[in-house]
């Protein structure tokens, strides 16, 4: 995996850009990785309430789309909650975040 760029959001939340096509041939499209706080904490402990956690935003067409996504939550003109339907783990992170209040644990 190599970090193509590193920024803050203007709620301080550091966002990435990565690549992670060196090490998976199929993930062709770059990713984005935020680290937010937990608002909720996991049923097992891995994610606790106050903690930063990592969370994927992914599902971008092209590379262009996730630099205008990346872009777009530097600058505050988005918040990662906006990206909430591109969430890797989908529901998890929602609740994570605090977007849902109740998610079913597997």
């Amino acid at each position: 995996m190599k970090i193509i760029e590193k920024a803050t959001t203007p709620k301080g939340i550091l966002v990435q850009i990565e690549d992670w096509s060196e090490s998976y041939s199929f993930m062709d499209v770059f990713t984005i990785a935020a680290y937010p706080m937990a608002k909720n904490s996991s049923k097992y402990q891995w994610i606790k309430h106050g903690e930063e956690f990592r969370l994927d935003i992914n599902r971008f067409k092209n590379n262009e789309e996730v630099k205008q996504a990346f872009n777009d939550l530097i600058s505050g003109t988005k918040s990662i909650e906006d990206f909430a339907e591109q969430f890797y783990h989908g529901d998890k992170h929602k609740y994570y975040l605090g977007l849902i209040n109740d998610y079913i644990e597997r």
